[in-house]
């Protein structure tokens, strides 16, 4: 890992360091975008969570550079159990136009995350799935009654996350 490391190393995960700094050079040199997915994987979690940020920001900005990682991107929201990765990745990979197959293999890991500790994963868990149904017919009516489900259950942060979302599939009460 060459010039981006030292940037994404240091201190604890109550910091993002300088995540931003980060995206900024990614957005300005894209080829550096494979050393920052590779830092995903990194030993350190604080590491892995401010590559996380920092991809998510690049993804925002400019998702053409953090596509040609999304399959690699799915495996890693398969086995990944750090809430901070979790909640980036449920950001990052709507964005990157998925695949039928890639969709196929992240809609039951967003489900899972819905049970997360984290009410930030579940709420990115949810705003996800929201998204891929957006693009998906056949995932519309589950997501509907997922999305109706936490408007009515659930912690008040997450019922006015889904009553929002409700607004945005259009969904009539």
């Amino acid at each position: 890992m060459g010039g981006l490391l030292p940037l994404l190393s240091g201190g604890d995960r109550r910091s993002i360091g300088r995540a931003n700094e980060v995206a900024e050079r990614v957005c300005a040199q894209p080829e550096l975008a494979k050393e920052l997915a590779d830092a995903l994987t990194h030993d350190s979690d604080v590491v892995r969570m401010r590559a996380a940020d920092a991809l998510e920001k690049v993804a925002a900005s400019d998702a053409a550079a953090v596509r040609p990682f999304r399959g690699r991107l799915v495996s890693l929201a398969t086995r990944t159990g750090q809430q901070e990765l979790r909640w980036h990745l449920a950001q990052i990979l709507p964005r990157l136009g998925l695949t039928a197959a890639e969709r196929t293999r992240l809609v039951p890991v967003l489900r899972a995350w819905l049970a997360d500790d984290s009410r930030i994963v579940q709420a990115n868990a949810l705003e996800a799935l929201v998204v891929l149904a957006l693009e998906d017919a056949a995932l519309r009516p589950d997501v509907e009654k997922l999305v109706r489900a936490r408007a009515k259950d659930g912690p008040p942060s997450l019922q006015a996350r889904a009553r929002r979302l409700a607004r945005r599939l259009e969904m009539k009460d």
